[in-house]
């Protein structure tokens, strides 16, 4: 399987740059799961066009910040997570601008800049409400509660309201596994 993605992906450098880069675009899943960010990221950059559809740009640039975040790339992670939120909100596509929001926001956390983290999750939290879509929530309010429970050693004050939200993120994941 992964010989014929990887012939598959060096023939569209070529013939089909476009298609290589929506394909890319949409396997950085398979690269996280895989362990294999650092080909995810090689392949996406080779297919790389500033002329390739906006939406293709966008799932690209999020699979950039998501491979890159998962090497500790943080800078890089927040340089494209931030480039397809921008992106993805010019289009109106609430859902990838929420997925590029919470995978920035992360980012965000670990790169030592907490409180642009927190704002940024309550942005997406709002949007994935918005949109009603379950498994979005759960992804935004989960990403939320994980940098709270986190932040709540900085913070002992505000323990209630960080359980309070820990538990709203359980409850979320649990209710969109079950839809």
């Amino acid at each position: 399987e992964l010989p014929n993605l990887r012939r598959a992906l060096e023939w569209s450098l070529d013939q089909d740059p476009e298609g290589g880069l929506t394909m890319a675009g949409t396997l950085w899943t398979y690269w996280v799961v895989r362990g294999l960010p650092d080909e995810g990221r090689r392949w996406l950059k080779l297919l790389w066009s500033d002329a390739a559809p906006e939406i293709v740009r966008a799932r690209a640039l999020t699979g950039l910040g998501v491979l890159a975040y998962f090497q500790s790339d943080y800078p890089e992670a927040i340089q494209f997570c931030e480039r397809a939120a921008a992106l993805s909100r010019t289009m109106g596509d609430v859902w990838l601008t929420v997925l590029a929001r919470s995978a920035g926001a992360i980012a965000q956390f670990f790169s030592g800049n907490a409180n642009r983290a927190v704002s940024v999750l309550s942005a997406a939290c709002a949007e994935a409400r918005e949109l009603g879509n379950p498994w979005l929530q759960s992804l935004a309010i989960g990403t939320q509660a994980i940098v709270e429970a986190f932040l709540l050693a900085e913070r002992p004050h505000q323990r209630e309201a960080t359980e309070k939200l820990v538990r709203k993120g359980s409850d979320v994941i649990h209710w969109a596994r079950q839809t």
